[in-house]
């Protein structure tokens, strides 16, 4: 089916209806277009000015384009479902009013080169990948609740326009959580440049940052592996100093006194040998001291840091 410069001076329905191919042109539909409950396998929207439209609980198939598209009042793609195989593109479109995709569920969004004027909703929505790039938000655009099944396949960019527009709406845990997306973003971004891409200096703290909390998501991984870490470079510096690190002499027979020293050793500002009552200080074995106190206060970092988003 094709519409090709046409003008449509009263509301215009299409319902139920099954396409395989629609094309809708140089079109300009002056009143309300209802475009509900359809099924189509590819369409083209190219050119076109739109008073209000309604695309509800469409499915869009293998594809769907709307190019340098006009749309003067409300704008719904609201339930369109299709998670398997609809890759729905948005590109050079003006969007002069509201604009709302809630409930709806694609396999790929594209959204670039694009301006809504007034606010955008994408509350609820799933994709399997999303990508938002050279794309303005005049006012606030909503994001809750939306599931992206990729997120590893989206690009730093439209993670961080995703972030910025949380922000705005002041949903303050999604930001927290599309920062540590964006940092894990930055990393693959990073690793993609170089082969020797783990010794830059921010892949390290970003290789660090994420092995301790996921970016500061997890605050129990993080205290778990703080614990952990701390315990076996405590048990190197416990097996040098009792032992000499010789492992025919390895024995237990002391247990209360290990762990004594082990709990001063997590305590990363005592620069005191824990194997000792009084304040002296470590005179052997000091590499691993120094190195489990720099991972320990790394891990309780992290932890404290994990707990930001249920403090705000």
């Amino acid at each position: 089916m094709r519409i090709i410069e046409c003008t449509a001076h009263k509301s215009f329905t299409i319902s139920k209806c099954s396409f395989v191919e629609l094309e809708i042109i140089f079109s300009y539909f002056k009143e309300y277009l209802n475009f509900i409950d359809n099924k189509v396998r590819n369409s083209e929207f190219k050119f076109n000015e739109f008073e209000k439209t309604n695309f509800k609980k469409t499915n869009f198939g293998e594809k769907a384009e709307f190019y340098d598209n006009k749309f003067y009042g409300t704008t719904l793609f609201e339930g369109i479902q299709n998670l398997n195989n609809t890759n729905f593109i948005i590109r050079s479109c003006n969007f002069l009013k509201y604009a709302y995709f809630n409930d709806s569920k694609l396999s790929h969004l594209l959204i670039d080169t694009t301006t809504f004027n007034e606010i955008a909703s994408f509350q609820n929505t799933e994709f399997n990948t999303i990508e938002i790039n050279r794309t303005l938000f005049e006012k606030s655009a909503f994001f809750d609740d939306m599931k992206i099944n990729n997120i590893y396949l989206c690009s730093k960019i439209t993670i961080r326009n995703i972030k910025q527009q949380l922000l705005r709406t002041d949903n303050k845990i999604d930001y927290d959580l599309y920062k540590a997306y964006e940092l894990n973003a930055h990393k693959l971004e990073l690793k993609g440049k170089s082969f020797w891409w783990f010794l830059n200096k921010d892949a390290i703290i970003l290789i660090i940052s994420h092995h301790f909390s996921n970016n500061g998501l997890n605050w129990f991984k993080a205290l778990l592996l703080t614990f952990i870490w701390g315990f076996v470079f405590y048990s190197l510096f416990y097996w040098g100093n009792i032992n000499d690190f010789n492992v025919s002499k390895i024995y237990f027979d002391n247990t209360e006194n290990f762990l004594f020293g082990y709990t001063k050793y997590l305590i990363p500002t005592n620069i005191y040998n824990p194997l000792t009552p009084g304040r002296e200080y470590v005179k052997s074995n000091w590499i691993s001291f120094i190195i489990g106190k720099i991972i320990i206060a790394i891990g309780i970092y992290e932890t404290i840091k994990s707990f930001r988003k249920y403090k705000k």
